[in-house]
């Protein structure tokens, strides 16, 4: 009889089949258990066998999600050779969404209805956001679509799911007012904060995204052409550590042309690195970054963000806003003085004019509305009486 029967305790009985080898040349070998009779158990394992020489079961059918998950990390992110961040973003899924629940269930017994229950159970018990839940969805769907492709399930439960919509929220940005407000107060910042003030000059000005800033070396700025190019990230992940890496797309490695005004802060804050070097002396690390500590090593990545929203706090006239934020001023600020589209994308690094119209759709129709008022104040001006 092919395959093997095992009695276990009662009328359980443990079914194995072995057909053919991996690709190290070990057997690949099923099994399950059944209750029964001796007699309905033979007739079990001869069906068993039919069905896995078919390749209608599954090899997985002992593995759980939890170990799958890490069959999932080597053989799929890491052939794909994908960023740490994004590594990064899918373990905190597995830890606090999906592993908890699932974990120690069987790969292949997830079903649909399941599935629906914890999307409706993270949405309205843990009062997570649609981001969040999706976020987690996606990687679980993907790690079944892999799954399929790898033999070891026959469909994935991640199909027809209801997710919950996600909320449209605009960007926020400072006003012209606001904005001379706050280039007026970082005119009288002292110079001990010059790296920060020069931070959120930058931002605001040239729409550089906080990583790309912190990223940034001395050797990426051209004086002369007054330009500055972007070719990399430095970022903080949660159980990671400080990571660095190239910018994902050929939209994002750009060049961007430096306003007079951030020269002049980057002059002063290089000769701020030059004295303070001969300060310290031997202690000083030429690390080449623009934005570094007092002994000259990079900062940390999330610092000119935590100054700016302490700044801005106390700071009259100007509404709350992040250091992120700064970036879609800039784009504000860009349609305000007429800027295609086209432009625009270009320079804050989006590889489609689609998502600059998604995320600043808001700011443009305001600026076409701003631009109407124009019209109409030019039209009451000059009507003929």
């Amino acid at each position: 009889m092919p395959g093997t029967m095992r009695k276990r305790g009662g009328d359980s009985w443990y079914l194995e089949v072995t057909i053919g080898t991996d690709f190290r040349g070990k057997p690949i070998r099923y099994n399950k258990t059944v209750h029964g009779t001796k007699k309905e158990a033979e007739k079990e394992l001869a069906r068993f066998y039919i069905d896995c020489e078919d390749g209608d079961i599954s090899k997985s059918g002992n593995i759980t999600i939890n170990s799958y998950w890490e069959l999932f990390l080597k053989n799929y992110c890491k052939p794909k050779k994908l960023k740490e961040r994004t590594i990064a973003r899918y373990k905190t899924f597995m830890k606090c969404q999906i592993g908890p629940v699932f974990g120690n269930m069987k790969l292949t017994k997830l079903k649909r209805l399941q599935v629906q229950e914890w999307i409706n159970y993270l949405l309205d018990e843990k009062g997570l956001s649609s981001k969040t839940i999706r976020g987690a969805y996606s990687l679980l769907h993907t790690m079944y679509d892999a799954a399929i492709k790898w033999e070891l399930v026959n469909n994935s439960p991640c199909s027809y799911i209801d997710l919950p919509p996600l909320k449209k929220q605009e960007a926020d940005y400072l006003r012209l007012d606001e904005v001379r407000t706050l280039l007026s107060a970082l005119d009288d910042i002292a110079a001990e904060e010059l790296q920060y003030t020069t931070a959120t000059i930058l931002t605001l000005l040239t729409g550089i995204r906080l990583g790309e800033l912190t990223g940034l070396r001395w050797s990426d700025i051209d004086f002369d052409a007054a330009e500055m190019k972007l070719e990399r990230q430095r970022a903080y992940i949660h159980g990671v550590g400080i990571i660095e890496y190239d910018l994902k797309t050929d939209n994002s490695n750009r060049t961007l042309a430096i306003p007079d005004i951030c020269i002049s802060y980057l002059h002063r804050l290089r000769a701020a690195h030059s004295k303070q070097k001969l300060l310290i002396g031997s202690k000083w690390v030429d690390s080449g970054y623009v934005l570094v500590n007092a002994f000259g090593e990079p900062i940390y990545p999330r610092n000119p963000s935590r100054w700016f929203i302490d700044f801005v706090e106390k700071l009259d006239g100007v509404h709350r806003i992040t250091f992120h934020q700064l970036r879609h001023t800039h784009v504000a600020l860009l349609a305000h003085l007429g800027v295609d589209i086209h432009k625009i994308s270009k320079k804050v690094g989006h590889s489609e004019e689609t998502t600059t119209l998604r995320t600043y759709m808001h700011i443009l129709e305001k600026t076409e509305h701003e631009d109407a008022e124009k019209l109409n104040t030019f039209y009451s001006q000059n009507k003929i009486q």
